[in-house]
């Protein structure tokens, strides 16, 4: 079944339970659904069945039309039915978990926030092609899905419509960063290479594109340059092994990972290295031990030797760092302790065979 008749069928089950306005009537699908808007205890909210209607009727019109809606856009075309953003994060992240489909299958994106640049070009409609070194600053991936009508097959058929020449992928956390570094000579000093950024968390668009590149281009080895902190950690292991948000994984089902990507840093044990001063470190807080013991718990943990390397426990239990006071305090003094500090401490002036085995010597 498709995702049109899917959504036509969940649409039949909802109005059978609105029609008889009987709780027990109706399939299980369409009363589980309503369930968790809490139809059964607000007996049938109008408001909220007009939210569902609405919301289903967007992204349908939108997949029958091929177009592309942002989460923003529907908001802020109804705000008077959906109220605040967060219905409609709830909205898709139900019937995604429900049509076992991701948010790309409803043709549904996050406001654009990741960018890319460098040797990396996408193919679109008429044999177009969109370069990634448009802008200095870097291109927007969402945006340029958005900018040429019919185009959004491109997501969906990415590995072929994708050409990348590069020696090495960078996803990079902090814009900031994304920003220094490409106000640097990095680019120009070790091209061909990308850079990428999804500024914080990752989303749906930067994992699916380097998703695809993976699959096409296996061989080309991929680094994360994160924060030192519990988060940062969180954002690393999020790119390699997905999200289980049932409205974030791919359209089979399965979680978007790179299993190839490797952890260049920022690491807490790299803090003495970069000869960071102790005033620029801040405690870790209880809200980040969480994040770390979260960390701990999970399946894959045991993989990663490295952040074994960097946490580890006190006799009490508790999860700390290698360095009890370690999270940089703020980006502007991570910048002064070295203007260009990522180009200077993870690739020196070195050829690009040695710049690879350098930082496969790191992670």
């Amino acid at each position: 079944m498709n995702v049109l008749s899917s959504i036509e069928e969940l649409v039949f089950q909802i109005l059978v339970v609105l029609a008889n306005r009987n709780e027990t009537s109706g399939t299980d699908l369409g009363l589980d659904f309503l369930k968790k808007f809490n139809f059964c205890t607000n007996r049938l909210q109008v408001h909220v069945s007009a939210q569902i209607s609405l919301f289903l009727s967007i992204v349908y019109k939108a997949i029958k039309n091929r177009s592309i809606v942002t989460k923003r856009s529907i908001y802020y075309e109804n705000p008077r039915i959906f109220l605040k953003q967060a219905v409609i994060d709830r909205l898709l992240t139900r019937t995604c978990e429900y049509l076992r489909i991701n948010r790309l299958d409803l043709n549904t994106i996050a406001t654009s926030k990741s960018i890319a640049y460098g040797d990396v070009w996408l193919r679109g409609e008429k044999d177009i092609v969109f370069s990634f070194k448009t802008s200095r600053e870097g291109v927007s991936l969402p945006s340029l899905f958005l900018d040429v009508n019919g185009l959004f097959p491109l997501i969906t058929n990415l590995s072929e419509d994708i050409m990348c020449c590069a020696n090495f992928i960078i996803v990079i956390e902090k814009d900031a960063t994304f920003q220094t570094i490409m106000m640097s000579e990095f680019y120009a000093e070790y091209q061909p290479c990308v850079l990428i950024t999804s500024k914080g968390y990752p989303d749906l668009a930067t994992r699916s594109f380097l998703c695809k590149l993976y699959q096409k281009y296996p061989k080309i080895p991929i680094f994360a340059l994160v924060d030192a902190d519990p988060h940062g950690f969180g954002i690393y292991l999020t790119y390699k092994y997905g999200s289980h948000n049932p409205a974030l994984k791919s359209a089979s089902g399965t979680v978007l990972g790179i299993p190839s990507l490797k952890l260049l840093g920022l690491l807490p044990s790299d803090t003495s290295m970069l000869q960071v001063k102790n005033q620029d470190l801040l405690q870790i807080t209880k809200s980040d031990k969480l994040v770390l013991q979260s960390i701990k718990e999970r399946s894959y943990y045991k993989e990663e030797k490295k952040l074994q390397f960097e946490v580890s426990s006190t006799p009490d239990g508790q999860t700390v760092t290698r360095s009890s006071t370690w999270r940089l305090r703020n980006e502007k003094r991570k910048y002064n302790v070295s203007k260009n500090w990522a180009q200077d401490f993870y690739a020196p002036n070195i050829s690009h065979v040695n710049f690879i085995k350098k930082f496969q010597l790191i992670v």
